[in-house]
């Protein structure tokens, strides 16, 4: 309660995260109230409330690997289902993930920067599916999807977007710098 960072959660692997866990009113002054990355990671029913002026409710980026085994790796195999982000500038923010579902969120941002569902630096190959989620900022963008990398001859992103509601936002959806790109 009220820290900058509620759970930091690095390259962990065949993760679920507790509905019991409570992270009201972490993560505020640009702080996160949980930050993970791995493989095979769940986020289910969970709420974070109270965390305006955070950076993100649930922020999911690369694993960061021993300095000696080559760096960073995307984080695969993630899923957000069930929960609830009121408050921070993004309300989720995906960076370096490289396979995702998220379906059945309530997913609200903030701020005029800010995006309800935001993704960026989506590697090539990527597969995400959002479908039955609740997306809105009554001041900024509802889905916002970025820098997709390519991977020659196949999509660099293949996205299921289905029965998503998107309201009061300025810009519904917003789709960058995105190649090759499967809407189905």
């Amino acid at each position: 309660n009220g820290s900058v960072f509620g759970a930091v959660l690095n390259n962990v692997q065949n993760f679920t995260l507790s509905p019991t866990n409570s992270f009201t009113g972490a993560g505020h002054s640009g702080g996160i109230p949980l930050s993970i990355s791995g493989t095979n990671v769940t986020v289910d029913n969970w709420n974070t409330l109270g965390v305006a002026g955070g950076n993100s409710g649930i922020a999911v980026g690369p694993r960061k690997l021993h300095p000696f085994a080559n760096g960073i790796q995307p984080s695969t195999g993630v899923t957000i289902t069930n929960n609830t982000v009121l408050g921070p500038s993004h309300g989720v923010f995906l960076d370096q993930v490289k396979s995702v579902t998220i379906s059945g969120n309530t997913l609200t941002g903030a701020s005029s920067n800010g995006n309800a569902l935001y993704a960026e630096n989506v590697p090539a190959d990527s597969v995400y599916s959002i479908t039955n989620n609740t997306l809105a900022n009554p001041v900024g963008t509802g889905l916002r999807i970025g820098n997709v990398q390519n991977s020659g001859t196949n999509p660099g992103l293949q996205l299921t977007l289905e029965n998503n509601t998107i309201n009061g936002s300025v810009f519904g959806a917003v789709l960058n710098n995105v190649q090759n790109f499967t809407l189905s």
